[in-house]
């Protein structure tokens, strides 16, 4: 059996029947081929498991590949009609290459010690700002442990360090990371999500998503959403939400793509244009997988780590958080946040959780402790957005214009500044009442994460926790780093 570079063998000994027997395998006849279909580590992986065994290649002088079936002799005719052959149940072919899954390491409790430090850089923060504030930790700090922990403060004292907050933006690569979750167990990325999405769709709203994005909808890939490259236009909730009689309306992602859902006119593939309504429509895939509806899916899948990562879906700000929640164009308009819907753009911006746990999911994601290594190296493969990343003679333009976008990971995080784009990896938020900035450091394994109850950066927050408990500053480069 061949496939991408690869051939189906008997190992010594072997007694298989075929591929699926259990001592048969793959061997590397066409490195590069397979190094496309499944990546350059998965296939040297394999190669280097069957040198091990003293198998080089696939070569004519190497193991012997699958026989032919033997032709037997023509039987004499048989006195009764033969029975027909019992049919072979189907078999799936083994994975191509052996990948161990994800197994999470335990996290400690950071020591008293450092939790006060974070609990002073926050409090400080927050009473100069007057607002609520959140700042988290995980990883290798500078004196050696090894753990997260996370600090509150309202603007008027220490608050209780379980306190959640909304983070916006950030949710999206949570929800990319449950997307390929999914991928993990065969979603294929680069089919169209149309036939996953539409029944959802329809049995919100009873119509159909190309009469609100055109024909070019159905040939969107899952990949296409998660890159921002389906050519789907941004948009903004928050003007139809103030006005008379929506202020308390829960929106679902298939109302959310009713009322507000667009093409840019790039065709999908060719420009990346940030979208949050790419990920409003991911929410459609997630639940198209579960089976369930939009409020009733959990959308986390790691709820055995953290169980207490949750998601606004019905209920007004003041039912999720005891503080206000500063949004200026909401105050113009004469209402307070705590009266309002806080379902926040759904899978586009409602992640509900503390900053610890912010922190600690970036390090496990990035250290492949939650999704296997070959998932998250398709998440951080990069492409620009707008016209700097644009294929096939396609023009858009694209808030944040040139920066580097995989599959719901910004590099660097945007409001990073760093001549390093690579080492600060993660998703920045900003929302209505809310900002964050959360980033895992590739140089020092440690992830940041910081937010407020208020529109605005909290990037000054962000460098004063990293430079105060990361190994080595955000000034220095890779090249220059020095780890002990």
């Amino acid at each position: 059996m061949d496939a991408n570079g690869q051939r189906g063998m008997y190992l010594p000994s072997c007694k298989g029947a075929g591929c699926e027997g259990p001592d048969c395998a793959y061997c590397i006849y066409d490195m590069a081929a397979c190094s496309r279909a499944y990546g350059e580590v998965a296939c040297e992986a394999t190669n280097n498991a069957r040198a091990a065994q003293g198998i080089r290649g696939c070569t004519p002088d190497g193991p012997t590949p699958f026989p032919p079936t033997p032709v037997s002799p023509t039987p004499s005719p048989p006195t009764n009609p033969p029975l027909p052959p019992t049919p072979l149940p189907p078999t799936t072919p083994p994975p191509p290459h052996p990948e161990p899954p994800p197994v999470p390491l335990p996290i400690a409790e950071c020591s008293p010690g450092l939790k006060a430090q974070l609990q002073e850089i926050i409090t400080r923060w927050a009473k100069q700002m007057g607002k609520p504030i959140s700042g988290g930790v995980s990883g290798k700090m500078k004196n050696g442990e090894d753990c997260t922990m996370n600090a509150v403060d309202y603007g008027s004292g220490p608050a209780d360090s379980k306190q959640r907050f909304f983070f916006g933006s950030f949710t999206k690569i949570w929800v990319a990371g449950a997307v390929m979750r999914l991928h993990e167990g065969g979603l294929n990325l680069d089919e169209p999500a149309y036939p996953i999405m539409q029944p959802v769709y329809h049995a919100t709203t009873g119509g159909n998503l190309e009469d609100k994005f055109g024909q070019s909808i159905k040939v969107v890939t899952t990949r296409d959403l998660l890159s921002m490259r389906g050519g789907i236009t941004d948009y903004d909730e928050l003007a139809w939400q103030l006005q008379p009689g929506h202020v308390k309306i829960d929106l679902g992602p298939g109302e959310s793509a009713k009322l507000f859902g667009s093409m840019n006119g790039a065709p999908p593939g060719t420009c990346g244009v940030y979208s949050s309504m790419s990920y409003v429509l991911l929410g459609l895939v997630l639940i198209g997988q579960s089976g369930k509806t939009w409020d009733t899916v959990d959308l986390n899948p790691w709820r055995n780590i953290f169980p207490n990562v949750d998601f606004g879906m019905h209920g007004t700000c003041s039912q999720y958080v005891p503080f206000h929640m500063s949004c200026g164009r909401c105050e113009s308009a004469g209402i307070d946040m705590k009266d309002m819907s806080c379902t926040n753009g759904y899978t586009s911006g409602n992640i509900f959780s503390t900053t610890g746990d912010a922190a600690r999911y970036l390090r496990m994601l990035f250290t492949n402790q939650i999704l296997k290594e070959s998932t998250v190296s398709q998440m951080t493969q990069y492409q620009l957005l707008g016209d700097a990343g644009a294929s096939n003679g396609a023009k858009c333009f694209s808030w944040a214009q040139g920066t580097q976008y995989g599959l719901g990971v910004q590099a660097p995080v945007d409001q990073i500044a760093t001549n390093d784009k690579d080492r600060f990896v993660g998703h920045a938020g900003a929302g209505y009442g809310c900002g964050s900035i959360n980033a895992y450091d590739r140089t020092s394994d440690v992830a940041v994460s910081a937010t407020g109850a208020y529109e605005g950066g909290t990037a000054p927050i962000w460098y004063e926790v990293h430079e105060t408990f990361a190994r080595t500053s955000r000034l220095l480069s890779n090249s220059t780093a020095i780890l002990v």
